[in-house]
């Protein structure tokens, strides 16, 4: 009794037992709140699922029935040039057979349904024939199927009819022997108060108005389409069908708006159902109860399986976070509170000798000269990127630069180009404001290049044909991260020095390639190139400035100029660090070169 009495006094059980107990309820408050709103919305969608497949039914439905109706407004009102309906044609096929006014009419007939049926574009089949099995279509007919089908009881309904719409499924198109497409049709007695002249039926392709869709996913999905009296579509069994037409029809007779819900008791199942008065449909889709609610009985063992596995993984890790924190906890915050960035022998008080103490001891002490290095590499950086800045101000926006470009802004101007002047203000507006903004020290390879264009554009306006420049970046690199006028001050280096003793334009690339995680950017002109000893010195140079900085020793500021070469070069192995490389030097030709590669920081 003392020992279990012992163990339930002990840091370590107290700490297990609470976070258990704390990350239990926490899991019990939060997973059955959230189960009970989700199932909900889980019910919801998978009623709206087919809500949306009854009611996209119905409309596909009408907008057919519409269509046909237009169809038909088009046989009796729209006239040709010689002024006749589709219908008067009809009368001259059917009582001037074999004579020209015959031959005509069969022509206009048949250009009619042409024009329909690239209007129409969603009809399979669109047809006008007699009794007499004269047969117009934009398909392909066989002249048996025409005789066999125009006179049978197929089509007594439309010859009894008094010109309604009447639909009609088939499991093929039987005009066609060949064509074996399910399809709908709507048919229609034409002048049926006068002459009985003849009929227009269309075909739809019956996959395209059920197009049923997610709802295919649910087993045991049954749909029934009844038109008034009889069954026009099923995919029940004929007696299972027969059971639930009286259902149905009583169904018909309601007049809600939208799709309405019905939840059998003793089927176990729901159904769904829509009445259209405009095409006379009901469309009626059942489906098994516990199919429908199938994605939510996993929803709820899956969220009761990860909620018992996030408690076992809890308790687990408390367990082990206890045993791991008892023993050092004090002396740990004891360490913490008096944690200074100043301290280089940084030791929590190790009485006891044990070896998770000695572990935070030499955790810390690394943690401490990490945070003192960092920390000074910010500093450095930070002071680099606004020396920079300075040099730039300095350096590069000098009243040299702004006299020049002010003065092709003059002449410019009193040369009356004012699109021009507008062009070269709005790119030396553009530059400075890039040049001068100090917030962010770190751009993209996009917006960096981009700026260099302005400037070039801007030097081009004073040198004219003498400068020509290219910009070929790969669009895998344009968002790598780069320092801030990385590009432009060793595009002006070129400009400043490389005009000397040439006569022949001044071309500059900026190259951009990557290979996998690796880039490389050169600049490269065709100008007098580096002489030989300044080449020696400015390696020698560069490589002593990023000697020192890499040192605890103080770095001498940029003089004026020094911006374009060396800093470019100090900024990108500060932000790249060990992975970074630079050359320059003489091309083969002419001209110099200077590139820069790495790796892409992921």
């Amino acid at each position: 009794m003392w020992r279990w009495r012992w163990r339930w006094r002990n840091l370590r059980t107290k700490l297990f037992a609470a976070y258990s107990l704390v990350m239990i309820l926490i899991a019990v408050a939060v997973s059955i709140p959230m189960y009970f709103y989700l199932k909900g919305d889980i019910e919801r969608n998978v009623i709206h699922t087919f809500e949306e497949s009854v009611s996209g039914m119905d409309a596909r439905f009408e907008g057919v029935f519409h269509d046909f109706d237009s169809i038909s407004k088009q046989l009796y009102l729209n006239a040709d040039s010689t002024g006749k309906t589709v219908t008067q044609y009809m009368d001259d096929v059917v009582y001037n057979p074999g004579g020209y006014e015959s031959f005509q009419a069969k022509n206009a007939i048949e250009n009619f349904i042409l024009l329909i049926s690239n209007i129409y574009t969603r009809m399979h089949r669109i047809s006008i024939f007699t009794e007499n099995s004269d047969f117009f279509s934009n398909l392909d007919s066989e002249p048996d199927a025409i005789r066999s089908r125009v006179r049978s009881e197929q089509f007594d309904p439309l010859r009894s009819s008094m010109g309604e719409a009447i639909w009609g499924y088939h499991s093929r198109d039987y005009w066609q022997s060949g064509d074996d497409t399910p399809v709908f049709t709507l048919g229609r007695l034409l002048k049926p108060r006068e002459n009985r002249v003849g009929y227009l039926e269309i075909q739809v392709n019956a996959a395209d108005l059920l197009a049923l869709g997610r709802v295919t996913e649910f087993k045991g999905t049954e749909l029934l389409i009844r038109e008034h009296d009889h069954v026009l579509y099923s995919t029940m069994g004929e007696r299972e069908t027969e059971e639930r037409l009286p259902k149905l029809e009583q169904l018909a007779e309601t007049t809600n708006e939208g799709v309405s819900i019905l939840q059998d008791r003793s089927l176990d199942e729901y159904s769904f159902y829509l009445t259209s008065p405009s095409t006379g449909l009901t469309i009626y889709m059942s489906v098994p109860e516990k199919e429908l609610f199938a994605p939510l009985r996993l929803f709820r063992n899956v969220t009761l399986a990860a909620v018992l596995l996030l408690i076992l993984l809890s308790t687990t890790v408390f367990y082990l976070l206890s045993r791991l924190l008892t023993q050092p906890l004090y002396k740990l915050k004891q360490a913490i509170d008096s944690i200074n960035l100043d301290d280089r022998n940084l030791d929590i008080d190790n009485t006891y000798h044990l070896g998770e103490i000695e572990l935070i001891n030499r955790s810390f002490r690394k943690m401490n000269e990490r945070l003192q290095s960092n920390l000074e590499e910010t500093v450095r950086f930070r002071t680099m990127q606004l020396q920079s800045h300075f040099d730039t101000l300095q350096a590069q926006i000098n009243p040299h630069f702004l006299f020049n470009i002010l003065g092709v802004i003059q002449a410019t101007a009193e040369n009356g180009q004012i699109k021009q002047v507008e062009y070269i203000s709005r790119n030396l507006a553009d530059f400075l404001r890039y040049a001068i903004t100090a917030s962010k020290s770190i751009t993209t390879l996009e917006q960096e290049a981009a700026i260099t264009v302005k400037y070039l554009e801007l030097m081009k306006t004073r040198y004219l044909h003498r400068l020509v420049f290219t910009v070929e970046i790969d669009p895998k690199i344009q968002y790598m991260h780069v320092p801030r006028l990385t590009l432009q001050p060793l595009v002006e280096n070129c400009i400043q020095h490389a005009f000397t003793d040439i006569k022949h334009p001044l071309h500059i690339r900026i190259i951009g390639k990557s290979d996998g995680n690796d880039w490389e950017i050169s600049i490269e002109d065709n100008g007098s190139g580096f002489r030989a000893d300044r080449l020696v010195e400015m390696k020698q140079h560069i490589q002593n400035y990023l000697d020192t900085i890499n040192s605890n020793s103080d770095v001498q500021p940029l003089h004026i100029g020094g911006m374009g070469l060396v800093s470019t070069i100090a900024r990108l192995n500060f932000l790249y660090k060990g992975q970074f490389q630079y050359e320059f030097g003489n091309r083969p030709d002419s001209g110099s070169y200077v590139t820069v590669r790495g790796t892409i920081k992921l």
